[in-house]
């Protein structure tokens, strides 16, 4: 029986097992191998499983030899007709007999084509060979794998450079150009930066300041070096499951998945805002007012406050800045104060998130708590004021995460204004504070059934950075001002939707 070899190239975990164990339905004509340069087998217990035993050690960006061990290992069983690389990360987005009935129909080897750039033809400058970069992820046939193993010792020798994975089939692709199909076998979304990207160069163009024409450049290039494909939790969006690929890469599991309802917590706040929008200073009232036991997880810094206040660094554990870094996601799971006390309170705090990673965070705990009230907020501050504090803060800072005022910035803000309107999500006010105070919080804190303790001048220096102005500066409204002649401040004043906005619900009349 002709069967498919699914190669396995994998770190650690196979992320989504859940997807692949309902993916191989048919497990008569599968074949598994999976390559971990890690001692430690992790998950594995998918359908007869080929793990390698003597892996080869690999690094990002050079993982030929360890393509070309799965290759050999897997094509020593004859009833392998086809080859499929896959990565932790992947998933299936069809269904394998649709796969089958695909590969088995067409009778050819699958290649996604990309363009060749100066930086990817430099790669190449030394092979005489014509030459094409390609995806890492592709199908082959056994008859094409046959004349890979053949000269496999040349290739390796040849393409031993970085990313040598993206061009080593540039040695059969024109030989044998008829038995390939140019297809995506794997679906990224490598282009999720790009308009952002777009809109810094323009802004690079015309800029006067030296010090902001550098703040730009250095934005530009640390989204440019970010463009690893972004990663998805959970759910697969519908623009992704409409592409006509077989795989899609990078779906990630929390590990554990966070299993709050194994643990006693009777409420959960998840509360998001752009940093400098008095985020902390809600927080700090929030938590003072419940006089409960309180875990506050935050995204920005790390200490201890009070005795009843546990204060842990997720700054790498949660969605940041688009992707998902799970390497210590254990510091929540296996915080032994949640295990073994009873929390009327978890406060979980997002700084800077995009909308799609917010959502993805509320449907992450949707799924797992279902015992637990949950409770969403935004805060919001006006953009003016916003920015300005933003701008304050900068002049002060000689280390640490920059605070971009760009472009992406405004786009974020705006985002997150729509989407408090469209979703009714609960949403605090950080102007109508300003200007009503203890009347406003002790309304709002109603909603969350909180009684409000009056004690704002305690609060502002339990943690977080404080007002970026002096003390004496008490003008909240129009702190903008002292930036009137700046650049993003010039570009607000100017612009009719904003101004709009601003007027109608943060106080401000320009």
């Amino acid at each position: 029986m002709s069967k498919i070899a699914f190669l396995f190239l994998v770190t650690g975990n196979i992320e989504r097992k859940d997807y692949w164990d309902s993916f191989f339905i048919k497990k008569k004509k599968i074949n598994i191998y999976i390559h971990n340069d890690k001692v430690k087998i992790h998950n594995y217990n998918l359908h007869n499983e080929n793990i390698l035993l003597k892996p080869h050690k690999t690094k990002w960006g050079y993982i030929l030899e360890a393509i070309f061990e799965l290759l050999s290992i897997a094509y020593k069983n004859k009833e392998n007709e086809y080859f499929v690389i896959c990565s932790e990360s992947c998933i299936p987005i069809i269904s394998f007999p649709t796969l089958y009935r695909y590969l088995f129909l067409t009778k050819k080897n699958l290649i996604e084509l990309w363009n060749m750039d100066k930086y990817s033809y430099s790669k190449v400058s030394n092979i005489n060979k014509g030459h094409i970069k390609h995806s890492a992820f592709w199908i082959l046939k056994r008859s094409m794998v046959s004349k890979m193993l053949q000269k496999k010792d040349k290739i390796l020798k040849t393409y031993n450079f970085e990313s040598g994975e993206e061009y080593f089939l540039s040695y059969f692709y024109h030989k044998y150009k008829n038995e390939f199909i140019i297809k995506q076998t794997t679906f990224a979304n490598w282009n999720y930066n790009k308009n952002y990207i777009k809109e810094l160069y323009l802004q690079k163009e015309i800029v006067k300041s030296d010090k902001e024409y550098l703040e730009i450049k250095k934005r530009i290039g640390q989204l440019s070096s970010n463009r690893h494909p972004k990663s998805y939790i959970d759910i697969i969006p519908s623009n992704i499951l409409s592409k006509k690929s077989f795989f899609a890469r990078k779906f990630l599991l929390s590990k554990k998945e966070l299993y709050l309802k194994d643990y006693k917590i009777k409420n959960l706040m998840i509360i998001s805002g752009l940093q400098r929008s008095g985020n902390h200073l809600f927080i700090k009232l929030l938590i003072e007012s419940l006089d409960k036991k309180v875990v506050f997880i935050n995204n920005v810094n790390k200490k201890k406050v009070k005795k009843k206040i546990l204060y842990e660094n997720l700054f790498n554990s949660l969605i940041f800045n688009g992707h998902y870094l799970s390497k210590n996601i254990n510091n929540l799971i296996d915080i032994k104060y949640l295990q073994k006390k009873k929390i009327d309170f978890l406060i979980i705090s997002t700084e800077e998130y995009f909308i799609d990673e917010i959502e993805m965070l509320y449907k992450q705990f949707d799924k797992i708590t279902k015992e637990t009230k949950v409770k969403k907020i935004f805060i919001m501050r006006d953009l003016l004021n916003l920015t300005a504090s933003r701008l304050e803060y900068m002049k002060h800072l000689d280390k640490g995460y920059p605070m971009y005022t760009d472009q992406i910035f405004i786009n974020t803000w705006l985002d997150y204004f729509y989407y408090t309107k469209k979703e009714k999500i609960m949403t605090l006010n950080y102007n109508e504070f300003l200007i009503k105070k203890d009347f406003y919080i002790t309304n709002q804190f109603k909603k969350l059934n909180v009684l409000y303790k009056r004690n704002i001048e305690k609060t502002h220096t339990l943690f977080g950075n404080g007002s970026s102005f002096s003390k004496k500066n008490k003008n909240y409204l129009e702190r903008y001002k002292l930036f009137e002649t700046h650049n993003t401040i010039k570009k607000l004043l100017k612009n009719k939707q904003i101004k709009q906005i601003l007027n109608k619900y943060f106080y401000i009349n320009e």
